[in-house]
């Protein structure tokens, strides 16, 4: 029995109506490196992604995360939401929250803890002004560039590396809706396996018929420095308003930001490259899209769902590096001991606390109650990093926007 026919029938035993069971195709990575892989990626000229941890331990940095090629788009401009799949756009009615969840949750899945949490799903981010989602508050400021306030791409087979065991995993789902389509759907799968393995391949890469990603065109000529939005008097005074804001009680917390501007001609991935050099950090993403390139590097993790429970490490309070790794040690201990570090630090938690409280939700003529759990592992500890900014997010198949298991028969296995 060939190899292939050994998958074949492999799959088939895992098929199940009604369930979306996640498989996977396994190759030695010893001689091949995530970088390496998304280069490739990106000579198909196809929309893609790139999430990798270089600082941290194995519940953390086990496993880099690639995609290529999605099968469907989901943009949020505004207060419009539109899904682009098969090369047809509609407009999509209804909250951009639950388009999302209607984009990335398969009912009926099933995790398999020998497998990397993500086999397929919906990668992408949400904007500063994506908060009116969520926040009824002013729109004065017109928009600006060709970035979306939210973009999420659907991917139906995705690449993980695990790094202790030293092994790459091709995986998507098979996701059977009756008795008729088991077959169906394993061959489906396999050619979605296929066509990511032509990319452990060396050589060129077929295009993939689409328009091409931000990262493959040519490199704009570059300008002599960056230009800010706005002039550093007009920021300054955006500064004052707030101070008093917080003096008068009306705010405590303002984060104040600035555009800046240039034209560059190098590949936004050889800048990524240097970034993760740089400023090594346990959250590096880089997402490229038709809209641009976006990348970055993070000490924090914004949230993680793990079952029932979501949890939240903010990060509060810097200071410069020492000369040494005793200077190190005083400056993190002094850093501990400040209390204006420390009581932004509770802020934050407290925010974070408010923010996860029981909350109900009525769906599909149900309510389905979803609690986050707030809690405080350990002391306060001071971590050697260097600056850090956002991520993008990502929904896993089979759950909802809540942390629910789809299938309440099935509930949660992580």
């Amino acid at each position: 029995m060939s190899v292939r026919e050994a998958e074949r029938r492999d799959f088939l035993s895992r098929a199940r109506v009604g369930r979306v069971v996640p498989v996977a195709r396994v190759f030695p990575s010893d001689t091949l490196t995530p970088v390496t892989l998304f280069r490739r990626m990106r000579q198909s000229g196809a929309e893609g992604f790139l999430l990798e941890s270089v600082e941290g331990g194995e519940a953390i940095a086990r496993y880099t995360f690639l995609g290529c090629e999605p099968v469907a788009r989901l943009t949020i401009s505004g207060s419009a939401t539109e899904e682009e799949r098969g090369g047809e756009r509609r407009a999509v009615k209804g909250g951009a929250l639950q388009a999302i969840e209607r984009l990335a949750v398969r009912p009926g899945f099933q995790e398999d803890p020998d497998l990397p949490p993500l086999s397929a799903g919906a990668v992408g981010f949400l904007g500063y002004d994506a908060v009116r989602i969520l926040e009824d508050i002013p729109d004065r400021h017109p928009r600006e560039g060709a970035i979306p306030d939210g973009l999420f791409l659907l991917f139906d087979a995705v690449v993980a590396f695990d790094h202790p065991r030293q092994r790459l995993l091709l995986l998507t789902n098979l996701e059977v809706p009756r008795e008729s389509e088991r077959k169906k759907v394993v061959t489906a799968a396999i050619k979605r396996l296929d066509r990511l393995e032509r990319f452990l391949q060396d050589g060129p890469v077929a295009p993939a018929g689409r328009g091409p990603a931000a990262g493959s065109r040519q490199p704009a000529a570059a300008s002599k420095a960056f230009v800010p939005l706005q002039p550093k008097e007009k920021f300054l005074a955006a500064v004052e308003r707030a101070r008093e804001a917080i003096f008068a009680g009306d705010i405590y917390q303002v984060v104040l930001s600035q555009r800046w501007t240039a034209a560059i001609d190098v590949d936004p991935f050889d800048v990524y490259r240097a970034l993760r050099m740089l400023n090594p950090s346990p959250y590096l993403f880089y997402l490229e899209t038709r809209e641009a390139a976006i990348f970055g590097a993070s000490p924090e993790m914004l949230v993680r769902r793990r079952g029932r429970e979501v949890e939240t490490r903010p990060i509060a309070g810097t200071v410069g590096r020492g000369a040494s790794p005793r200077e190190d040690r005083a400056l993190a201990a002094n850093l501990l001991a400040d209390p204006k570090e420390r009581s932004e630090h509770v802020m934050l938690v407290d925010l974070q606390r408010d923010r996860q409280r029981l909350r109900a939700a009525v769906r599909d003529g149900r309510k389905v109650f979803a609690r986050a759990a707030s809690r405080i592992r350990g002391p306060r500890d001071a971590r050697r990093r260097q600056e850090g900014g956002g991520g993008p997010g990502g929904l896993l198949p089979g759950r909802d926007a809540d942390g629910r298991a789809e299938d309440p028969g099935h509930g949660d296995h992580r």
